[in-house]
């Protein structure tokens, strides 16, 4: 069943109408019309009584400004007008929306139609003039008043394409019907010239072929509008004619009398004179109408190359403004053929689209992956948030250590992985101009656009004691029982082994640690991350010994592999593990290479010296128990 209601603004709030009958009355020239009313009329299928009662005062109407009718109030004149098939209409789709959300079930079927209620004399001119100039016949039509019984739409099935036969046949003035009788933007030239190419094919065209060759030929497509040529131009305002004689006088200057007069000639003249006078240098020349392009240096990787930039203004016809969402797409359709074409690389443009997906460019269907650059973002990825595996040091400080060591590593981890893709994510859509962005300041630069400068100190402030927190969880206390254990063991000096007497820490390696930290930050300056990245490769290094190590012992040495559970404990995840950080592992300097495989190799020079060959245990560890 089909439900009816009509909404009107109630008096004092129906500006709108009060605005159309004062367009009618002063710029159409009804002056018979003494009242106008507009309602909104909704037809609603796919819902029942109860709830499309509900949507009346919810959906379709606000009480305090707006009154209800189920009837058609009565007036001299009344007409409708809708949107024609196919044509998007952005109030019944709003509407059925909101009765979805209402009722949290199916979408029903909505259809909206503007009703006039006009009164005074009217003639049948003053009501043609009306509908004229209320109804676009491009997108919208005269409806009926009349009940409906469904929503449901029929459309015609298409018939086939029709071929004009006898079109190569056609003299000039036939041609000259044809093409006046199907409405053509193309001139006589242009359907002269379609006659003769279809001639060569040796065959009639279709409609559809000539109608895309009409589009594609239209002025919006070819500009012909600014390549009119003006032979006989007369100006009645003196200003103007002192501003024409001016560009036929720049035409002498350039040289250009014996070229046409047109729109473009006369937009471009100022342009060719600053040229021909030396002012204008750099400017590009081409064949191209609606842009413009100036030559200028670019720095590219270090190397000066040459580029144009261009300044592009993507318009648009009217088609393409009603279709097929109520907006022109054609700004959009500039910024893809232009690049397509080889003719501009879009650096900005109004409108943007695919915004919350700022990855997609660097995705696997249009990315060409580049395994050193990948490795090397990972690296820094990863390595950036080493810190969380430092709380398994702390097990002899914790209560219960095997439930929540394992337990605080897994939510750290968790936490840390979360808030790097939301922070990473984030940023890319704030700042997506990634190639240009200091990596040291992104994070920064991303809040000052975000927040302005009073947002960006605050996380100034809170990234410093963030930081200072972090350095202090992860070197000081960590770092520091790793150097207490060694010391306890005999490994290093005992005195690494020392404990507060009163607060039961490892002082002496926490204050070591600090005083080391502080020596090597004065001297390094500006080479810190050159330091970093070596840490990161002893980090790697280590991490890709102990996954091999536990498989080593546990599925070799121990045989543990009896089980499902084993194996993938002990076999998979190690050399998982280890195919992850090997790949990582390519993402360093060749200078951390050096360096790094020079320390690896005197480490493992100590080892086997301490081992003797690898074959003994250290003294230091005899004692433990595996």
């Amino acid at each position: 069943m089909v439900y009816r209601i009509y909404v009107e603004k109630k008096p004092g709030f129906d500006g709108e109408a009060q605005g159309l009958k004062h367009e009618l009355v002063e710029l159409v020239g009804i002056k018979g019309l003494k009242a106008l009313r507009l309602l909104n009329r909704y037809d609603v299928e796919g819902i029942d009584r109860d709830l499309f009662e509900k949507a009346i005062p919810t959906v379709f109407s606000e009480p305090p400004v707006d009154v209800t009718y189920t009837e058609l109030p009565t007036a001299k004149t009344v007409f409708a007008v809708e949107y024609l098939p196919g044509q998007f209409d952005q109030r019944a789709d709003s509407a059925s929306e909101c009765i979805q959300l209402l009722s949290q079930g199916e979408r029903p079927s909505v259809r909206s139609a503007r009703i006039y209620l006009l009164d005074g004399e009217l003639s049948a001119e003053d009501l043609e003039a009306i509908k004229k100039y209320v109804i676009n016949p491009v997108e919208a039509r005269e409806a009926s008043l009349d009940t409906r019984d469904t929503l449901k739409m029929e459309f015609a099935v298409p018939t086939a394409v029709e071929t004009l036969n006898g079109f190569c046949a056609l003299d000039d003035a036939a041609l000259e019907n044809f093409r006046n009788e199907k409405g053509l933007a193309m001139d006589h030239a242009d359907i002269v010239f379609c006659q003769n190419y279809f001639k060569s094919e040796q065959r009639d065209p279709t409609i559809t072929e000539i109608r895309l060759i009409d589009t594609y030929w239209s002025d919006h497509c070819r500009h012909t509008t600014f390549g009119t040529i003006l032979n006989d131009v007369k100006i009645d305002d003196e200003v103007v004619q002192a501003a024409f004689d001016r560009y036929m006088a720049l035409r002498a200057e350039t040289g250009r009398d014996k070229k046409n007069r047109t729109l473009m000639d006369l937009a471009t003249i100022g342009a060719k004179a600053l040229k021909q006078r030396g002012i204008l240098q750099n400017l590009d020349e081409s064949e191209e109408i609606n842009a413009c392009t100036v030559k200028i240096k670019c720095d590219v990787d270090g190397e000066l190359q040459d580029w144009l930039f261009l300044f592009k203004n993507e318009t648009h016809n009217h088609p393409t403004e009603i279709e097929p969402f109520g907006g022109a797409a054609t700004c959009i359709g500039g910024a893809i053929r232009d690049p397509l074409s080889g003719r501009s690389y879009v650096y900005q443009a109004m409108r943007v689209t695919g915004a919350l997906r700022p990855f997609w460019p660097y995705a696997p269907f249009g990315f060409s992956p580049n395994a050193h650059f990948i490795a090397a973002g990972i690296s820094l990825a990863a390595l950036s948030f080493l810190g969380f595996d430092g709380m398994s040091t702390l097990a002899e400080e914790t209560h219960e250590p095997e439930k929540n060591i394992g337990r605080g590593i897994l939510i750290a981890l968790c936490a840390i992985i979360i808030v790097f893709v939301a922070q990473t994510y984030i940023a890319a859509i704030v700042q997506p101009d990634w190639a240009n962005t200091d990596p040291d300041m992104g994070f920064f630069d991303s809040v000052m656009l975000v927040g302005g400068p009073v947002f960006y100190k605050i996380m100034l402030v809170i990234n410093i004691v963030a930081i200072g927190i972090a350095n202090i969880m992860n070197a000081q206390m960590a770092s520091s029982r790793l150097l207490y254990s060694m010391g306890r063991d005999g490994v290093i000096p005992k005195a690494f082994g020392k404990v507060h007497p009163k607060y039961q820490t490892p002082w002496f390696s926490a204050v070591f640690l600090g005083v080391v930290t502080l020596c090597l930050s004065i001297p390094m300056g500006d080479k810190m991350t050159q330091l970093a990245g070596l840490v990161n490769f002893g980090a790697l290094a280590s991490f890709i010994l102990l996954n091999f190590a536990v498989f080593l012992f546990f599925f070799i040495r121990e045989k543990k592999r009896n089980t499902f559970g084993d194996i993938v404990k002990y076999l998979i995840c190690p050399w998982i593990g280890i195919a992850i950080l090997v790949y990582v592992f390519t993402g360093f300097e060749t200078m951390t290479y050096i360096v790094g495989i020079v320390w690896l190799i005197l480490g493992l020079i100590v080892g086997a010296v301490k081992s003797k060959g690898f074959k003994e245990v250290p003294e230091a560890f005899k004692h433990l128990e595996v």
